[in-house]
């Protein structure tokens, strides 16, 4: 399993089942559906936290990899928060029915789970988007776990819990973005004053785990 998540993905399938020359020379990687262009080994390494969705291997004809849309890292992350999202649209809906304020210590209140773990920062964050945005609690989340569960990972997420991220999923993307500065790669770092890039390779995937990496750390001063 991979070093960043925990999971067979894509680093794995380049550096210990295959070799990372071997992709490069006889393989056709696709994100989705669209093809990614591989000239070297680098080219390879902003993909390694995806996971393989579908795959060919042929010694004669070369291997056609199809690769997940998203990092697992993201993916697994989004799957964190679903129950969190859905249990605070739910909780808030109580709240404004009974007239009281939606906030931390209303929430916890309400929890089925009163064993949660969720840190205090993480909670005050996705309520405080709830408040920001009234009409939340006027969406329609199925009884279906599934089917809710899509619906949050891909319309609610990505349109209002988008800044939204956990501690583990922060210290995988942490990990992987300094393999890729090791590797040669550009990286945006934290300084006490500002951001800043460093030289490298420029690759968009990286420097979004990166923003995300801010984002994380912009929700924990700002809440804790």
């Amino acid at each position: 399993m991979s070093k960043w998540t925990g999971k067979f993905d894509f680093y794995d399938d380049c550096e210990m089942i295959h070799t990372s020359d071997e992709m490069v020379e006889c393989s056709d990687v696709y994100l989705g559906d669209a093809k990614v262009e591989i000239k070297s080994k680098n080219d390879l390494i902003p993909y390694y936290t995806h996971t393989i969705a579908s795959a060919c291997y042929s010694k004669s004809d070369g291997n056609t990899i199809h690769l997940s849309r998203e990092s697992f890292i993201d993916s697994e992350e989004k799957d964190f928060l679903v129950w969190r999202i859905m249990d605070a649209i739910r909780i808030a809906r109580k709240a404004k029915k009974e007239k009281k304020h939606f906030n931390l210590d209303y929430l916890r209140s309400e929890l089925d789970d009163t064993s949660d773990t969720t840190p205090d920062f993480l909670w005050k964050k996705i309520i405080s988007i709830v408040n920001g945005q009234p009409d939340l609690i006027k969406e329609h989340i199925s009884k279906d776990y599934r089917v809710a569960a899509d619906y949050i990972t891909g319309w609610l997420i990505p349109n209002y819990f988008y800044d939204v991220h956990d501690s583990s999923h922060n210290r995988m993307r942490e990990e992987f973005v300094e393999y890729c500065k090791e590797k040669g790669f550009s990286i945006i770092e934290r300084t006490p004053k500002e951001l800043k890039r460093t030289k490298g390779i420029y690759h968009p995937i990286i420097m979004k785990m990166c923003m995300k990496i801010d984002e994380y750390y912009r929700m924990e001063n700002a809440y804790r």
